[in-house]
């Protein structure tokens, strides 16, 4: 399994959340500030089940957004014990990247994270101000675990109230809070105070270890991104792409306005809009006409998207299993990272079935036909285009049409 994989959370019948890996990923280049998102990722993709419940999936791209000249940035690079060796090094040098890639204008804030957050620059310093910052985080023994919770709230505490320059926060870390577990409500208050301070986090996951599900729902809720450490990703990539998300606009939604059919959406709160990626919603309810309208008030002013909708079609049946585990805490907890991890989900959930076809062959051939069958039919609504899948619902229902026992398949029956 890939560092890029490791740290995953199961969740319902979904082996993980999806995120989005830094390498081949449209939101991870090296000219970071070119990259807009394609003309079709405005989008409504949909899917009936054969209950004709309707599940779509919505996704939204401002095309351009207002820059603001400079930011305030309050950088967090983790010191746990976990962060040694080549993870040590490739993190400082991501730091480095970030230093030199911010804007002219831009001040920093540096703090080193791990049992407690310990600032490293004396408050908000020009970017090339900020060596001795480095130095002292080359000096620091990495020990302890990091508290996820405490590092975030002082983040938001780190702004100076007074100033209304724009904020961002960059995290270089594993994102495991090995000492402060986050529960669902310790989680909604963090990300409300994030958002309420409209301070985007955007991190770097890197570690022998990662919680990139909490990486990625953190970058969702708060409208940051998320690169993953890879044995092919340079850390001053890292640092660049990092530097221009800091920088990038992002618009608050205070209101969204959805098509009628929409009945039910996810996140519930609409998380912020980026101009260098997609802000998905997925949820229950349908749309019959070729676009829809959707407005929202934002931080940037209103904006409005005429958006082309596509008819029901089983390639989005992963909506169902993604749909039905976000309603469980309104999303919260959902980390796509647009539409790249997106795509993540819906691999995650094809990979899903085809395991489950082959426990579906391994059943009929030992002559566990009940079993065979419901495995197969899980499998196809996972993904109803697989042949494999119906193939393997086809021969078990056969066979059991056919009155098989698992005494004539050749295995013994307990009387």
């Amino acid at each position: 399994m890939s560092r890029a994989r490791r740290g995953w959370l199961a969740l319902g019948a979904m082996a993980a959340w999806a995120v989005v890996p830094v390498g081949p990923s449209p939101l991870f280049a090296a000219e970071a500030s070119t990259v807009q998102p394609h003309e079709e990722a405005m989008r409504l993709d949909q899917y009936e089940s054969a209950g004709a419940e309707r599940y779509f999936m919505l996704s939204l791209a401002p095309a351009k957004l207002p820059a603001a000249a400079a930011h305030d940035v309050v950088i967090a690079v983790d010191t746990s014990a976990s962060q040694t060796g080549d993870y040590r090094e490739k993190s400082i040098a991501a730091l480095e990247a970030v230093l030199k890639t911010l804007g002219a204008q831009d001040r920093v804030r540096i703090v080193a994270a791990d049992v407690e957050t310990t600032e490293l620059t004396n408050g908000f310093v020009a970017p090339g101000d900020a060596a001795g910052a480095v130095a002292k985080l080359r000096d620091r023994v990495p020990l302890g675990s990091t508290d996820m919770p405490a590092m975030l709230s002082s983040i938001v505490s780190s702004f100076d109230a007074e100033h209304d320059t724009p904020r961002a926060a960059i995290y270089i870390g594993d994102g495991k809070s090995v000492m402060n577990l986050l529960d669902q409500a310790e989680w909604n208050d963090t990300i409300t105070e994030l958002t309420s301070a409209k301070t985007p986090v955007s991190s770097y996951a890197i570690g022998p270890e990662c919680d990139c599900e909490l990486l990625a729902a953190l970058a969702n809720q708060t409208g940051g991104n998320l690169a993953i450490d890879s044995d092919t990703t340079r850390a001053s990539d890292a640092g660049a792409f990092l530097a221009k998300s800091a920088d990038g606009p992002v618009a608050w939604v205070t209101n969204i306005a959805l098509p009628a059919g929409l009945t039910a959406a996810y996140p519930s709160q609409t998380p912020p809009l980026r101009s260098d990626r997609e802000t998905i919603l997925v949820g229950r309810g349908g749309v019959d006409s070729a676009s829809a309208a959707v407005s929202a008030e934002t931080s940037a002013g209103a904006l409005n998207f005429t958006v082309p909708v596509a008819a029901p079609h089983e390639d989005h049946a992963y909506l169902a299993k993604l749909v039905d585990a976000a309603a469980k805490d309104d999303g919260a907890r959902l980390p796509i990272v647009g539409l790249a991890g997106l795509k993540e989900v819906k691999v995650l959930l094809q990979s899903d079935a085809h395991n489950l076809t082959r426990l579906a062959q391994q059943a009929v051939a030992t002559g566990a036909l009940d079993q065979a069958d419901q495995l197969a039919e899980k499998a196809l609504s996972l993904d109803p285009t697989s042949a494999d899948a119906a193939a393997g619902s086809t021969r078990s229902s056969e066979a059991l049409s056919g009155g098989t026992s698992s005494t004539e398949s050749g295995c013994e029956q307990t009387p």
